[in-house]
């Protein structure tokens, strides 16, 4: 079913993430680069920052 190719493997993702250890935003990020996701991840923050 190619339609849902990009759906569950993605090149890129943007997540709401968090500085802070511990907050959900921040463990998805982690499990993501632990877990070899090899696309980019752009964490998003109502902070900002970089």
């Amino acid at each position: 079913m190619k339609s849902m190719e990009n759906f569950f493997n993605p090149h890129s993702v943007a997540i709401f993430a968090s500085m802070k250890e511990g907050k959900t935003g921040y463990e998805i990020v982690k499990n993501m680069v632990e877990g070899g996701f090899k696309g980019n991840i752009y964490p998003v923050s109502q902070s900002g920052g970089q």
